[in-house]
């Protein structure tokens, strides 16, 4: 799920069991059609499958900063949408709905998050980043029919930064967009 992009990187979140385990030697990569970019885990979520990546750009041009939107807000049976790879089917488009996040951050949905949408981002029909789709449980990578509120990756205190990279989390954090309302097209 893209987050913040600049004139020089971009900022990610993705599910943190795609990454290198902290201290380990291999490089992360993320596809795309030309082929795959380096990225630099930022850091990793305490006690969420959730961690941040960043990628180098050129040349970027335009801004931008993924607003999100407290999934507590959400109002029973909100329509919400979604973009993932589940069972290796590329791009699969979803549409369902959500409840308010419960007291453990969990965003019920009515259709079942499989492995290759983990980390997918779930929107309002405002286009706000509301939820993230994760596992079950850290160490669970089976169905779910739930999502993580993306509240939680404006909570400074549950992550842990590999050294030097805070400072690409605080320019997002940062940026006034964040939580603005998304502008009707």
């Amino acid at each position: 799920s893209l987050l913040y992009v600049n004139a020089t990187s971009a900022l990610l979140v993705t599910s943190k069991y795609l990454v290198e385990p902290a201290g380990g030697t291999k490089a992360a990569y993320l596809y795309s059609p030309a082929g795959h970019a380096p990225a630099e885990v930022v850091a990793r979520h305490n006690t969420l499958d959730l961690a941040l990546l960043r990628i180098e750009l050129r040349g970027q041009e335009s801004l931008h900063v993924q607003p999100v939107r407290n999934a507590t807000t959400l109002v029973n049976d909100e329509t919400v949408y979604s973009l993932g790879h589940p069972d290796g089917q590329f791009y699969t488009f979803n549409s369902g709905t959500g409840t308010p996040a419960d007291a453990n951050n969990r965003v019920p949905l009515d259709w079942t998050v499989k492995p290759g949408s983990f980390g997918a981002p779930i929107y309002d029909s405002a286009g706000r980043l509301i939820a993230l789709a994760a596992a079950q449980q850290q160490d669970q990578l089976g169905l779910s029919t739930s999502a993580i509120n993306a509240s939680v990756l404006l909570e400074i205190n549950g992550w842990t930064f590999a050294s030097g990279q805070r400072r690409y989390y605080d320019e997002y954090i940062a940026n006034p967009k964040i939580r603005a309302p998304a502008q009707p097209n």
